[in-house]
């Protein structure tokens, strides 16, 4: 049940994950030898981020199995605030490398990532939904977002009314625009949660405006009247 296969991919990886039982006691006191692996286990994931953050790298890597399967275990540790510097690595290289994964039935990295939307952390939040909205840009196969639970479309609407974070609220509007392309899971929110669509359209009215900047533009016509005076001249 422990043993991963790095050359094709684990089958059931997910239920063998929730099968688990956690041996990281909740509480915050630990042995040295524990402090000392999640160091290293945290500088290992920081170099694998960085490493990420050119495309070239992030094209390279994602071919390994072995790498979809570290991130599908890593988001799914214990929500803890030892590991969350770990697990929040693991969603920042899963932010730069979903372009390059085909989508597949039961994705259990595409259900590791909508479980956590419902994480009240920031900087779990967005790496997540810019995750799930890269999934596939860099493949043939297109990627729609579907099996989305009604309470995490509650919640990314919801991120709407966040007027001083440009951020949540841009990420927030790419994965509602993604996710209503689809016309099956409009007719899901019409019946799941009828009052959700006219507030978000009305919010997404008000929305039009936002971050609009006034400008003035300055048109030079005098070199145009200046040639049209010459050309008279002429006549």
């Amino acid at each position: 049940a422990n043993t991963l296969n790095g050359s094709y991919g684990t089958p059931r990886l997910l239920e063998a994950i929730r099968a688990f039982e956690s041996t990281v006691a909740a509480e915050d006191v630990e042995t040295e030898e524990f402090s000392h692996q999640l160091d290293k286990l945290n500088e290992a994931a920081l170099v694998i981020r960085n490493m990420v953050i050119l495309e070239e790298n992030a094209a390279f890597i994602s071919r390994f199995p072995l790498l979809r399967e570290f991130l599908i275990i890593a988001i799914n540790l214990p929500d803890q605030p030892r590991l969350a510097e770990y697990r929040h690595y693991a969603l920042e290289i899963a932010e730069q490398v979903t372009r390059y994964y085909e989508p597949v039935a039961n994705d259990a990295l595409y259900f590791s990532l909508l479980s956590q939307l419902d994480h009240n952390d920031r900087g779990f939040l967005l790496p997540t939904m810019r995750a799930i909205i890269r999934f596939s840009m860099e493949t043939p196969m297109l990627h729609r977002l579907t099996d989305v639970p009604v309470k995490t479309i509650e919640r990314v609407v919801s991120f709407l009314l966040l007027e001083i974070d440009d951020d949540l609220t841009s990420s927030s509007l790419d994965f509602l625009y993604q996710y209503t392309a689809l016309p099956e899971n409009v007719d899901f929110i019409l019946k799941a949660s009828p009052a959700l669509l006219p507030s978000l359209t009305s919010r997404l009215a008000n929305l039009l405006l936002h971050s609009a900047r006034p400008f003035e533009e300055r048109i030079m016509v005098r070199a145009a009247l200046k040639h049209a005076q010459i050309g008279r001249a002429h006549v």
